[in-house]
């Protein structure tokens, strides 16, 4: 179920008394304030120590979405029904909502005829399901007549390059299916657009490196024109862990609230940032910018003395990095739902 690398050493896990509890009730509450990596790290530590966890499953599911990782979600929820893991109906409900992010509108007709012909479904539920059936109908008689129209790689491609930002994002996860000489010049296409979405250029660039491709791409930037070495870890890998670290150190005692979101702040900068180089490569510094970007975020500044005294640095230290931060936070978006 758990989609990231287990631990070393293959330990096994002691769970602490009510272990679980305060897991669950951690990662529902970040889930409410929208801290979704976060709550993902929280409900896979809880999917650790009880797999069959339905509301560890559940909530797992449900980050995958928020994070615009439909494949990993509708996996998941899959696997859910197959094997009775949580409320069915409720996980059906999420399994087709993550169909139709994908677009997948056939699979959509055809779980809810079978469902409605197999189950005994409560009233209000079948009229539910049979409205996102007649919805995911209407789109395939409108996908039908697009492509009666003009050819859909043509159609993809200038959605792509023209079109907008939730139109791009469609017309790359159906250019993902192609094959990978299409894939990688249409991608090193876009990630030199100055318009491009950053946070598109990223997962383009994990894309492509997961299909196997080598060498160096070029890519430009808020500005910048870079270069992504494929056969090394891609966004920071090593340097961004020494950052969360130092933040935890920093923050996680005695404002957690505010750790979290330095954190999760600094996921997104990371995806949003890469290749760009990270000038200094210092992890204090980095992580003091994050703490006071998040900090003003919550309406609070930092005095120079408490920089100093919570990461050992001078505070002139973090104004360019705090600089950039900034401003590709404000020029930046996570992934659209499609």
């Amino acid at each position: 179920m758990k989609q990231s690398s287990p631990r070393g050493g293959g330990a096994k896990i002691i769970p602490f008394p009510h272990l679980q509890e305060r897991l669950l009730e951690k990662a529902v509450d970040a889930l409410k304030q929208k801290q979704h990596v976060r709550a993902l790290e929280l409900f896979e530590q809880l999917a650790d120590i009880d797999e069959q966890n339905p509301q560890a499953a559940y909530g797992l599911a449900v980050c995958y979405v928020e994070l615009g990782r439909y494949t990993e979600a509708v996996e998941l929820t899959k696997k859910m029904m197959e094997e009775g893991i949580g409320d069915y109906f409720d996980v059906l409900k999420l399994h087709i909502t993550v169909l139709i992010q994908l677009r997948q509108y056939r699979e959509v007709v055809a779980l809810v005829r079978a469902v409605l012909e197999e189950s005994d479904v409560p009233t209000d539920l079948r009229q539910h399901l049979m409205q996102l059936a007649a919805f995911a109908v209407r789109r395939l008689d409108e996908k039908h007549r697009e492509d009666q129209k003009k050819p859909a790689q043509e159609s993809d491609e200038t959605e792509l390059f023209k079109g907008s930002r939730e139109q791009q994002w469609r017309a790359f996860y159906q250019m993902r299916k192609r094959e990978l000489a299409i894939v990688e010049r249409l991608y090193r296409k876009y990630l030199l657009d100055p318009q491009g979405d950053p946070v598109l250029k990223s997962v383009m660039l994990a894309e492509l490196k997961e299909r196997g491709l080598k060498g160096r791409v070029e890519v430009e930037k808020f500005g910048t024109h870079c270069q992504a070495d494929m056969s090394e870890p891609l966004f920071y890998e090593t340097f961004g862990a020494d950052v969360r670290r130092r933040l935890q150190e920093n923050l996680a005692s005695d404002n957690p609230t505010l750790f979290h979101l330095a954190a999760e702040l600094w996921d997104h900068f990371t995806i949003a940032a890469f290749p760009l180089p990270l000038v200094p490569a210092v992890a204090e510094i980095w992580a003091a910018a994050s703490f006071v970007f998040a900090s003003r975020l919550n309406g609070r500044d930092v005095e120079s003395e408490e920089i100093t005294a919570r990461f050992s640095i001078d505070a002139e230290d973090i104004e360019k990095p705090l600089s950039m931060m900034t401003l590709i936070e404000n020029e930046s978006e996570p992934a659209p739902p499609i």
